[in-house]
């Protein structure tokens, strides 16, 4: 009997987008303190690596932004409306 491929998504795509800094820490290793003081020295930037949404009393960190940290790729900035229009 074939086994069916079931549609997955690639080993190194992250599941989430956005998980509460407490699901990074563990998952990472790193500290609050470390992800605060990239914040503050500019290395992540707010609403691209780390927001803090309404009503959320903590950080939540964009895995996909940190990924692309990580390898060294420029970080995209949020649009914010549309120009021209």
């Amino acid at each position: 009997m074939a086994r069916v491929a079931r549609d997955r998504e690639p080993a190194n795509e992250p599941i989430y987008r956005w998980v509460n800094l407490a699901m990074h820490c563990a998952t990472t290793g790193d500290t609050p303190d470390a992800v605060e003081k990239r914040v503050r020295s500019g290395h992540w930037l707010r609403d691209v690596h780390v927001r803090q949404p309404a009503g959320s009393k903590q950080f939540w960190v964009n895995v996909e932004a940190v990924n692309d940290w990580a390898a060294g790729k420029p970080a995209e900035l949020p649009r914010r409306g549309r120009a021209g229009g």
